[in-house]
């Protein structure tokens, strides 16, 4: 059983989870830092429906989702891949919460 404040423990740190992979070498300069927040902004604006876009996939299959190159699907496949390629984003990673038989959330790396 969960401790309480458990439920916002999880809200606050899936609130804070994206992390998103670029190729770039170990010294990143602050346009890499740039690049990832307006990747961020950008995808802040996305409502993904069950079974829509990375995180949809993930909620409806209940099973965790890499995708190795973005660049390499469509927008069908991938939603934001215009953004990604724009920002320098490689890969994206999909992981659900699951509680009860039920996901709860789905973390996005």
């Amino acid at each position: 059983m969960a401790k309480p404040g458990f439920l916002a423990r999880i809200v606050e740190f899936s609130e804070l989870s994206p992390v998103w992979y670029m190729t770039t070498p170990k010294d990143a300069s602050n346009a890499t830092t740039l690049a990832i927040k307006q990747f961020r902004l950008c995808s802040e604006d996305f409502v993904l429906p069950p079974g829509i876009g990375l995180p949809g996939r993930v909620w409806s299959s209940q099973q965790p989702e890499w995708i190795v190159d973005v660049s390499a699907y469509s927008e069908t496949y991938f939603l934001r891949n215009q953004i990604a390629n724009a920002c320098g984003i490689k890969a994206g990673f999909g992981v659900p919460v699951i509680v009860n038989h039920q996901v709860l959330a789905v973390l996005v790396l």
